[in-house]
C-alpha cells in the first residue's frame, strides 16, 4: 500500500531537499525511498541494514528536536516573546509517498529538521546570536549532519 503525504514545510533549506537531483536527473528523496523499497525487498537479508537506517533516523531526529526545544526555550527567555505561542507558516508544500516504516520515519525526520532551522532562524530575527557567523555555523552544522545521514543512507549496500 502507498499513500501520498503532503508536508508543510517552513524553510526553503529543507525544501531544497526536495529539488536536489544525483547522477544528473534523479531526484534525491526519490532515490532514498527506492532505497528504501530495496531494503524491505530484502529484510530477510538486510535486516541490519534496515535497523541501522532507522536508528540513524531517530537518533538525528531525536537530536534535532532536542536541539529546537533547547533553542525554543532560550527564545522564551527573551522579554519580546515571553509566554506567547509561535507558529510558523509553512510556505513549502512538497509530497512524499510512503510504503515503508522507513520513509514514515523519513517524513518524521524532514518535519523535525524543517523545525530546528526554522526556530534558527527565528534566534536570529530575534538577535540572540552574537554575529552572523554564530548563526551560520547553527545552519551548517544542522543541514551537515541531515546531508550526512541521508547520503550515507545512499551508499549503504542494501
Amino acid at each position: 500500500m502507498q499513500a501520498n503525504i503532503k508536508l508543510a514545510l517552513k524553510t526553503r533549506e529543507v525544501f531544497k531537499l526536495f529539488e536536489r537531483r544525483i547522477d544528473g536527473d534523479r531526484l534525491f528523496i526519490e532515490a532514498i525511498l527506492h532505497k528504501f523499497c530495496i531494503v524491505m525487498r530484502r529484510v530477510p537479508t538486510t535486516l541490519v541494514a534496515y535497523n541501522q537506517i532507522e536508528k540513524a533516523m531517530i537518533d538525528l531526529s531525536e537530536q534535532f528536536a532536542s536541539d529546537a526545544n533547547r533553542f525554543e526555550d532560550l527564545l522564551a527567555k527573551r522579554k519580546d516573546f515571553n509566554g506567547k505561542k509561535i507558529n510558523f507558516i509553512a510556505q513549502f508544500h512538497p509530497t512524499i509517498t510512503v510504503n515503508t516504516l522507513l520513509s514514515i520515519r523519513l517524513v518524521e525526520f524532514i518535519e523535525i529538521y524543517d523545525k530546528l532551522i526554522a526556530t534558527i532562524k527565528l534566534l536570529h530575527l530575534a538577535g540572540c546570536f552574537v554575529s552572523n557567523s554564530d548563526y551560520y555555523a547553527n545552519i551548517k552544522h544542522a543541514q551537515s549532519l541531515a546531508n550526512q545521514m541521508l547520503s550515507k543512507m545512499m551508499i549503504k549496500p542494501p
